[in-house]
């Protein structure tokens, strides 16, 4: 277990801390989105969002945040390399939960808000030479037609090259990836400044300490009965449907955060055939 005196905000206990609060989430989501964010309504931290229609697979989200005009905004810390595939996939899913139930019976398509899910990643993604991409639906044929979906894909990256146009990035979220590399507050930035000092007064905080303790204990308990990220009960059933899928046990190890070991398990249990 890491000290609490040794978690940096990559850590996903100092990080929710830090961006539970409205003003720090606000300044740091306009600035990667460009976007004004409008009268905030809800923020939550380690929201958890489940289908009720079937029993899928759950998500819990870092930070997310929903303003008046509807727009919805989910930021990951995401402090495990994984590859870009699955990336992708748990970005398509992290959306489907976030539009889930936002439609009465019969209400128009057209009073969805705009959605963002927001990847920050201390790791080289894509092709590793830049430290910001934005995906969007674009047509193969005719890159000039894009659908207009409201979905809005941003991945960051701490340890991507210097292939950002000047500007691109800005100063308080280059500043800030930065910080996520260990660097320490930029003196001359007044949002990092801001940041480290919520994170040194978290670490101060012997209250946050016991919090802290009580956080690894949930996580132990967790990872002791097999269930980890949201403690998704599902977790069998989601390895099985991977299997029938024809999927790797690397992959499948990748994607549940489970061992090799403990996915033959399931598989021998259940009669399910499996590939090295």
């Amino acid at each position: 277990m890491t000290p609490l005196k040794d978690l940096t905000i990559t850590s996903d206990f100092i990080f929710k801390l830090v961006f539970g609060q409205e003003d720090l989430a606000q300044h740091l989501i306009e600035k990667i989105i460009g976007v004004k964010i409008a009268k905030i309504n809800t923020l939550e931290t380690e929201k958890t969002a489940t289908n009720s229609v079937y029993k899928g697979r759950g998500v819990r989200y870092d930070i997310l945040l929903e303003d008046e005009a509807g727009t919805r905004i989910d930021v990951e810390m995401q402090a495990q390399g994984m590859d870009d595939e699955l990336m992708a996939k748990r970005c398509r899913y992290y959306f489907e939960m976030l539009d889930f139930k936002r439609l009465a019976v019969r209400q128009s398509f057209s009073v969805l808000g705009d959605s963002y899910v927001i990847f920050l990643c201390d790791f080289p993604i894509f092709d590793g030479l830049c430290k910001k991409y934005e995906i969007g639906s674009f047509c193969r044929r005719n890159k000039e037609i894009e659908l207009k979906d409201g979905i809005y894909r941003i991945f960051l990256s701490s340890k991507g090259g210097d292939g950002d146009e000047d500007g691109y990035l800005g100063e308080d979220i280059s500043a800030f990836l930065d910080y996520m590399n260990g660097a320490g507050a930029d003196p001359q930035n007044e949002f990092v400044k801001e940041i480290d000092e919520e994170v040194q007064k978290i670490k101060g905080d012997s209250g946050k300490q016991e919090e802290y303790m009580d956080y690894i204990r949930v996580f132990d308990e967790a990872k002791d009965e097999g269930r980890v990220e949201e403690h998704d009960k599902n977790m069998r059933d989601f390895v099985l449907n991977l299997l029938k899928m024809h999927q790797t046990l690397p992959f499948i190890s990748q994607a549940c955060s489970l061992p090799v070991e403990k996915i033959i398990e399931i598989a021998k249990d259940n009669g399910a055939k499996y590939e090295l």
